[in-house]
């Protein structure tokens, strides 16, 4: 009968989540050497060829059913430790949340914040994502929640409304070719070169998405990694941008700017916190997700 090592199926799913044996091996504080036997033992214990080595390290389709129970495996374990943990009070550990560019913004960091606060032997990993690879990996259990722009479709997962953000169209004051007050509406500012963020965010898929469905084409002039370029260029009078009404606070001092919200029924748009059954996820996740809700009512 195969024995599985926690340690063999923890170093597994490290090297799937950093996409490489040297990584994989130093989030599981293990030498390269090691990690490689570690990994050709438990592709011998499984019967079956676990990983693509390439330029980046890809689970086979029997390893996608390993790093499928891997995940439930550890995720048990954690959720065992949180219980055994309500005893004494004490929290440990760590949850993983993947959020938007949109949903990275003050609100979210603040109740994170309070969260470690609150819980000091906690942990959190954040990272940015699209949402469409949020929800797969709240669906393998590569991540604990995901904050999402849209509600998801799949059945087994929960989805509750987070919170409501405005995107506003924003272009300098000194930008004479630009009459900001006649840019209310997708339609028109599409007409605009606009400064706009890669193609892999997920604002600048939501908005291709509703140019398509609308019929016109954007005019990307630039594209940038982050809000506090887009409105360094925008105050440069190199185009316009689209971008949430928070973001204005990432505005650099002095710089001239004015911004209008738009009319589209989509301009208002409403993220998800997406999660696993609560029955099933551990209870500091619990704790977390409740923390955003209550933020979001408060």
């Amino acid at each position: 009968m195969s024995r599985f090592s926690l340690v063999d199926l923890q170093l597994f799913v490290n090297v799937i989540d950093a996409g490489s044996m040297t990584g994989g091996a130093e989030r599981s504080h293990l030498s390269l050497s090691a990690a490689s036997t570690r990994i050709k033992q438990l592709e011998e214990n499984s019967g079956a060829r676990l990983l693509v080595r390439g330029s980046r390290a890809n689970a086979t389709p029997a390893g996608e059913i390993v790093l499928k129970h891997a995940h439930r495996i550890l995720s048990d374990l954690q959720h065992m430790k949180d219980e055994l943990r309500e005893f004494t009070g004490q929290y440990a550990g760590r949850v993983r949340v993947l959020a938007n560019a949109t949903s990275i913004n003050p609100f979210l960091t603040s109740v994170l914040g309070r969260f470690l606060s609150t819980y000091p032997g906690m942990a959190i990993d954040l990272h940015e994502c699209i949402s469409c690879e949020a929800v797969k990996a709240v669906c393998t259990g590569s991540a604990d929640v995901a904050i999402i722009a849209e509600k998801p479709a799949d059945a087994d997962l929960q989805a509750i409304p987070y919170r409501s953000e405005d995107l506003v169209l924003c272009a300098s004051r000194t930008n004479r070719s630009v009459d900001v007050d006649m840019l209310t509406n997708f339609a028109a500012v599409s007409h605009q070169p606009q400064i706009m963020l890669h193609k892999s965010s997920a604002l600048r898929q939501f908005l291709e998405k509703k140019a398509s469905e609308n019929g016109v084409a954007l005019q990307c002039r630039i594209e940038v990694d982050n809000y506090g370029s887009m409105l360094d260029l925008i105050g440069a009078n190199i185009g316009v941008g689209i971008l949430p009404r928070y973001a204005l606070s990432h505005c650099p001092i002095g710089t001239d700017l004015a911004s209008v919200q738009l009319d589209d029924e989509w301009a208002k748009r409403t993220s998800f916190i997406c999660f696993r059954p609560l029955q099933s996820v551990t209870t500091s996740t619990r704790e977390l997700i409740s923390m955003l809700l209550d933020s979001d009512r408060g």
